[in-house]
């Protein structure tokens, strides 16, 4: 192979991991394709507020980085926790947690779940995606906000 070529080559793999990591959390997620993980991953869902009476809230989620589960903050927020300890969430996800969906990687664990936060309203909550690694450590995350009138660069992972 020619330097030319190589060099075409070397330029056209930078470009696509360059638009990988572009890619938003929720898309990524949406479309399977979490950096960092090779097994197929574990979908549980799970609902935590039953305040619309419409489902019976479901317990902790056992996942490879242990026990995803709820607990109670300060009102009317929603505190999570991986295996008994609280789990340091960017402030911007505080709220109160519907529902949604823990994807379990293997090595990493993705929460993508509804949470109602003081900016929006009950009919419109917003859509969080957080990327776990050992140890609970907060690797990534991303918001929808419920007021945002289209999705623009995120992915709608949870309905």
């Amino acid at each position: 192979m020619d330097l030319r070529r190589l060099t075409l080559l070397v330029g056209l793999l930078t470009c696509a991991s360059s638009a990988e990591a572009a890619q938003s959390l929720s898309c990524r997620v949406q479309a399977g394709q979490v950096i960092g993980t090779a097994k197929v991953p574990r979908i549980t869902q799970f609902v935590w507020s039953a305040a619309h009476g419409t489902d019976e809230a479901t317990g902790p989620i056992r996942t490879s980085l242990g026990q995803v589960d709820q607990g109670t903050g300060p009102a009317p927020s929603t505190v999570l926790t991986l295996g008994g300890k609280r789990l340091a969430l960017p402030a911007s996800l505080s709220g109160s947690v519907r529902f949604g969906h823990v994807i379990d990687y293997g090595g990493k664990v993705a929460l993508a779940y509804l949470v109602e936060r003081a900016e929006d309203s009950s009919a419109s909550p917003s859509q969080a995606v957080v990327l776990l690694g050992p140890g609970g450590v907060v690797l990534e995350a991303d918001v929808l906000p419920g007021t945002a009138a289209t999705p623009g660069e995120h992915c709608v992972v949870v309905q």
